[in-house]
C-alpha cells in the first residue's frame, strides 16, 4: 500500500530534522548502452561482460544464473592466472567507462536533503548529482582491506555525505564483488577490523536516549540473504520502520516480505521507486515555510557564464531563457558579451569570483583556448572546489570533454546531447531542457 497522509507528514519531518538515513542497492544504477532504445542496470551490462569471459576462456558455468554477476565474478576467478584485484580492476573499468551517465534517479533524490546517504554500490552516481545542489557534499568510502577516513566536515544537510559501504571504484581492492568477497567484508566489519568510522556508526544507531531514526531503502534485492545479515549488523531498531518503494522489475517473495515486516518492522511500500520519488519531492516542496521556520527572502543569485565568443549565439539563447527568473529577481545575469570597457580578463575573473552559479558552454574552441585554460579555468575550478560557487559545465558541441578539467561534474544538457546536435529537431527544445536543471539548482 501507499503512505497515508501522516506517514508522509512524517517522513519529510524526519528528513528535516536530519532523522532519515537513505541507503541505494544494487538495483538501482542503470546505463544506456550505444544503439539501445532502454537503460539497462550496470550490474546486468557486468554480468554479460563477465559471462563473455568466461565462454572465451572455457570456463563453466550455470546458465541459470547467467545474469547474476556476484557468481559470474566468483567463476571469473577461476581463468588461469587470474587474481582478485584482476577482477577488480576489470570491474572497476566498466564503472569508470559509465561514471559521466547519471542515472535521472539520482538526480530526483538529489532534490531532498538527505544528510547521510549509503550506498551498497561501488559508482559514484549519487555524490555526482549532489555536488550541484550542495557545493559542500562530501564522499568517502568503506575498504575491508584497510582503514578510509571520513572528511572533517560535519555530517548535516547542509554538507551531506555520500557514503560507499562497499568500496569505490576509484579504488579496486576496496570493491566487494563475489560472495566470498561479502563474506570477508560481513565478518570484517562485525569484527570492527577495520572498524567503519565512529561518526557513520553513530547516524546509522544512535545511543538509546537518541530519537528513533527511519530508512529509506531504494534499489535493493532482499531476496538475497547478504542484506538479511547487514541489517543484522547494523542493528536496526525494529520501532524505526524502514521504507522500501517498489522496484519494476522486482517482485519480492512471500517469505521475504513476512520475514523482513516480522524482523525489522518494513514497511513494503507498493509505489515504485520513481513515482514514490515524485511525491517526495512535490510535498517535501509544499509544505508551507511557517511550519518549518521563519527563511530569509532570496537574493538573486548571480549566474555567470563562461564561453568562447564562437559560442556568444547560445550564450545569448540561454540568457533570454532566463528572462522570467531575472524578471522574478531568482537570477541576476553577467557574460563577457557585457562589457563595454576595460580589461576584459580582469573583469572576467572577478565575476567568476563573485558568481553563485557558473555555466560553462563547452566545445573546442573553449577548450582549446590557451586563454581561457590559462585564467578562467583555473578561477572556475577554485571557485567548485571551494565551494563558493555551483558549476555546471553546458555541452553546446561535440567536443572532448571526458578528459577536460569538468570530466567529474554534471554536464548538461542530462543527457550529454549537444546544443548544436540536430537529435533535439528544435535547439529551443534543448535550451529548455537546460533551464529545467538550472531552475532546479537555483531553487534547491
Amino acid at each position: 500500500m501507499g503512505l497515508t497522509d501522516r506517514q508522509w507528514k512524517n517522513l519529510i519531518n524526519d528528513i528535516r530534522q536530519e532523522r532519515c538515513i537513505l541507503l541505494l542497492g544494487p538495483m538501482l544504477p542503470s546505463i544506456q548502452l550505444p544503439g539501445s532504445t532502454a537503460p539497462m542496470l550496470i550490474t546486468d551490462h557486468l554480468a554479460g561482460v563477465l559471462k563473455k569471459e568466461l565462454e572465451q576462456e572455457e570456463i563453466d558455468f550455470d546458465g541459470k544464473l547467467s545474469r547474476d554477476a556476484e557468481y559470474l565474478a566468483q567463476r571469473y576467478l577461476l581463468i588461469p592466472f587470474t587474481k582478485e584485484i584482476h577482477l577488480k580492476d576489470e570491474v572497476a573499468n566498466i564503472y569508470a567507462q559509465f561514471a559521466g551517465q547519471i542515472p535521472d534517479v539520482y538526480n530526483k533524490m538529489a532534490r531532498i536533503p538527505f544528510h547521510l546517504v549509503i550506498n551498497t554500490t561501488p559508482d559514484t552516481y549519487y555524490w555526482q548529482a549532489i555536488r550541484t545542489s550542495s557545493p559542500n557534499a562530501t564522499f568517502s568510502y568503506y575498504s575491508y582491506e584497510e582503514p578510509i577516513g571520513l572528511p572533517e566536515t560535519k555530517i548535516s544537510k547542509e554538507s551531506p555525505l555520500a557514503y560507499n559501504l562497499m568500496g569505490a571504484y576509484s579504488d579496486p581492492k576496496s570493491m566487494v564483488l563475489t560472495e566470498a568477497q561479502q563474506v570477508a567484508f560481513i565478518k570484517r566489519t562485525l569484527q570492527g577490523n577495520p572498524p567503519i568510522p565512529p561518526r557513520i556508526l553513530e547516524k546509522l544507531k544512535p545511543g538509546p536516549d537518541s530519537a528513533e531514526l527511519s530508512y529509506l531503502f531504494l534499489g535493493f534485492n532482499l531476496d538475497r540473504w547478504q542484506f538479511r545479515v547487514l541489517l543484522d549488523g547494523l542493528d536496526i531498531n525494529p520501532g524505526s520502520q524502514p521504507l522500501a518503494p517498489r522496484h519494476p522489475k522486482l517482485q519480492l517473495k512471500r517469505r521475504t516480505i513476512e520475514y523482513y515486516t516480522s524482523r525489522f518492522n518494513f514497511h513494503f511500500v507498493h509505489d515504485e521507486i520513481d513515482d514514490f520519488l515524485d511525491e517526495l519531492i512535490q510535498r517535501y516542496s509544499s509544505i508551507p515555510e511557517d511550519i518549518i521556520g521563519a527563511v530569509a527572502p532570496n537574493e538573486a543569485k548571480k549566474v555567470v557564464v563562461s564561453f568562447h565568443p564562437n559560442a556568444l549565439g547560445y550564450c545569448e539563447a540561454l540568457s533570454q531563457a532566463h528572462s522570467q527568473l531575472v524578471r522574478n529577481k531568482e537570477v541576476e545575469i553577467w557574460h563577457r558579451g557585457m562589457i563595454l570597457s576595460g580589461d576584459v580578463q580582469a573583469q572576467t575573473e572577478s565575476n567568476i569570483r563573485s558568481a553563485d552559479l557558473i555555466l560553462v558552454l563547452l566545445d573546442r574552441e573553449y577548450l582549446a583556448n590557451e586563454d581561457i585554460f590559462k585564467y578562467e579555468i583555473p578561477a572556475i575550478i577554485e571557485q567548485h572546489q571551494s565551494g563558493k560557487s555551483i558549476v555546471a559545465p553546458v555541452l553546446a558541441d561535440y567536443c572532448d570533454w571526458e578528459e577536460s578539467p569538468f570530466q567529474h561534474l554534471q554536464i548538461l544538457p542530462n543527457n550529454r546531447e549537444p546544443l548544436s546536435s540536430n537529435k533535439w529537431g528544435n535547439q529551443a527544445f534543448a535550451i529548455n531542457e537546460v533551464l529545467k536543471s538550472i531552475k532546479r539548482i537555483i531553487r534547491h
